[in-house]
């Protein structure tokens, strides 16, 4: 078995490994590359490297689209209909599927709907089991946790620079938005 991060690779923490498996997960050592955790839909590769960027052997693998409906049967809500300038924004959700870093955003009304192919980047977010943008890890910001539903409060107490504008967010007409994946494009969502 592999052990630690992979600054700890080295001998006699980690001694060489002549078989083994590795299993990836939004959960500390910092994983990441590319892409956060749950990486894309798609066509991916793992590769047994040498010296960091010499592939030995690669293996292709497909992780699957989320399911048909479990975005739709999804609900995302305010706890209330208007909220004063700097004052906490309370989101109820549910989910069928709890995913590790399932976020919530908030968009000008008029930028996200369901009637979109994908959402783009939102104003502010948090993310849905951490109720924060800095996760439950101590290595990255992944949230490894999950919910099925709750609660989540975004203010400005947390991480705010990693959102694209400040807080408090201005008078305007607002929308928010649960999305199960959490690396661009955002393609599985509900408003």
């Amino acid at each position: 078995s592999m052990c630690g991060s992979q600054e700890d690779w080295e001998e006699p923490e980690c001694p060489p490994q002549t078989s083994g498996s590795v299993t990836f997960a939004g959960m500390d050592p910092d994983l990441e590359s590319e892409e956060q955790w749950p990486p894309s839909p798609g066509l991916k590769k793992a590769c047994l490297m040498y010296d960091d960027d010499i592939p030995l052997v690669c293996e292709e693998f497909t992780i699957n689209e989320l399911g048909t409906g479990i975005a739709s049967s999804s609900t995302v809500e305010t706890l209330e209909l208007s909220y004063e300038v700097n004052e906490t924004i309370s989101v109820d959700f549910t989910v069928p599927v709890a995913i590790q870093n399932t976020w919530i955003g908030v968009y000008n009304f008029d930028q996200a709907n369901n009637d979109m192919s994908s959402i783009p980047e939102p104003l502010a977010w948090m993310y849905t089991a951490c109720n924060n943008v800095a996760g439950d890890q101590t290595e990255n910001n992944d949230c490894a946790a999950t919910a099925s539903s709750g609660t989540v409060e975004i203010d400005g107490r947390f991480d705010a620079d990693r959102w694209t504008t400040g807080w408090p967010l201005p008078s305007f007409i607002y929308r928010v938005c649960l999305s199960f994946y959490n690396n661009d494009p955002y393609e599985e969502f509900i408003c």
